[in-house]
């Protein structure tokens, strides 16, 4: 049997258990590590798997949330620390865990271990003296650092972990109005884009030397109005200030005629752009231009059938992208001329049954493609795509969730569709079995 049909197999999320214990022996290590990585699979067998002689195997159970607490504690002492640092990501680790992890020998275990959010504060105190740099820089950015720990660590005698505590929204603001002056411009540049530096800290650093400082404070939606309209006046920050959301509008009425294509683009996808200035930048002669005026979430549907009818093939998929959900749309969508134009609704969750029905006898493949990995296609629809003469028509019909069972048995049998069949969570279990004793696989 194809390995790939195994490990299709293996990470189906509906995989009966003696079937993940058979496959938790496959010579494959990759089939291994999707065992291990299954949520189904049994106790035992995650025991088992956690002395393989596979890191990758090792890994993928240290990350399982349903590895028992006894397995989570010798893959702790794993002679691989990104066996041991795995541990660490596990939501189920205990606190006594992370503690003992907290103490490894290696840094990448204990920087794991400090970044994380669900850390102990005494547990981040101890971190935060640490040997390591990378390990001080992960406690300087957590965000549930206490903040004797961040006021500490502002002083540290490495740029690299006082630029953590300097974009640290939990920092205080009396800390963050010092590392603001700090000698360290990449210190600075994280200041800038923190959203809880002050006020007084923005107006500092608009007028910083360094016009990275300045793009920062510049993209932050927390910086003062009377900030931002002064750095409208600063050449080398325009396009950050452009996407800026909360710009002033008189602001982004002077930055849309800017001689900057990037600049325009930037108010073009703002999402507090008014409507009178997309109206307008609809009938730019940049195409990025026009396509970032249909990738705005605001536009209105006006605008957005305005954009439907461009000369360019790629800002129409995006206007017809984003107003696609009407079915009177998709209707007319499903007529178009343009084949990525009629796979829209035959992707849609919202296209009328009608509509899928009429698409899955397109004379084009992908059409029908996007109608048979459509989980809201109707299954008779579903069933005769399963016998379409077009090779990867058929295979989408395999792994879509809901296609009927029976479907699927039968696809079972075709080498070409076996794959996608045994990743499908809708497959019965008796059907996944008959794949593998077919290959001699004992269960």
């Amino acid at each position: 049997m194809d390995h790939h049909l195994r490990n299709g197999i293996a990470q189906n999320p509906n995989a009966p258990q003696d079937i993940l214990r058979a496959l938790s022996h496959d010579w494959d290590e990759e089939v291994r590590k999707n065992v291990a990585g299954n949520r189904n699979t049994p106790e035992d067998t995650l025991r088992e798997l956690s002395h393989d002689r596979n890191a990758g195997v090792r890994t993928r159970i240290a990350i399982n949330r349903n590895t028992p607490q006894e397995v989570l504690w010798e893959l702790a002492h794993d002679s691989d620390h990104y066996v041991r640092k795995s541990v660490t990501r596990n939501s189920s680790a205990s606190i006594d865990l992370l503690g003992e992890l907290s103490r490894d020998c290696d840094w990448m275990p204990r920087a794991s271990i400090a970044e994380s959010p669900s850390t102990p504060p005494d547990i981040l105190r101890e971190l935060s003296s640490d040997c390591t740099t990378d390990v001080r820089w992960a406690v300087a950015k957590n965000l549930s650092a206490p903040e004797d720990i961040l006021r500490e660590l502002s002083h540290d005698n490495e740029d690299l972990v006082r630029t953590g505590v300097a974009q640290n929204p939990s920092t205080p603001q009396d800390v963050l109005r010092e590392l603001a002056r700090d000698s360290d411009e990449w210190v600075r540049m994280d200041i800038g884009k923190n959203p809880s530096a002050p006020q007084d800290v923005f107006r500092l650093l608009y007028r910083d030397v360094d016009e990275r400082v300045r793009i920062n404070v510049a993209r932050n939606p927390s910086a003062p109005q009377d900030v931002l309209r002064e750095l409208s006046r600063d050449t080398e920050v325009r396009g950050s200030l452009a996407c800026n959301p909360t710009t002033p509008q008189d602001v982004l009425r002077l930055l849309h005629r800017d001689v900057n294509e990037r600049v325009r683009c930037n108010v073009a996808c703002n999402p507090s752009a008014p409507q009178e200035l997309l109206q307008i930048l609809v009938q730019d002669n940049e195409l990025d231009v026009r396509r970032a005026v249909a990738d705005n979430p605001n536009a209105s549907g006006d605008i957005l059938r305005n954009l439907m009818h461009d000369r360019f093939r790629e800002v129409r998929l995006h206007a017809a992208e984003k107003i696609s959900a009407t079915s009177d749309l998709l209707r007319e969508l499903s007529l178009d001329e343009d084949l990525l134009m009629r796979c829209i609704p035959a992707r849609s969750s919202s296209a009328p049954q009608d509509v899928l029905r009429s698409l899955s006898h397109d004379s084009e493949e992908p059409v029908r493609r996007c109608v048979a990995c459509n989980s809201h296609a109707p299954q008779d629809v579903l069933r005769e795509l399963s016998r379409d003469c077009e090779g990867h028509v058929r295979p989408c019909i395999a792994m879509n969730s809901s296609t009927p069972q029976d479907v699927l048995q039968e696809l079972s049998l075709d080498t070409w569709t076996q794959i996608g069949v045994a990743s499908n969570p809708s497959t019965p279990p008796h059907v996944l079995r008959e794949l593998l004793v077919k290959d001699g696989i004992a269960l």
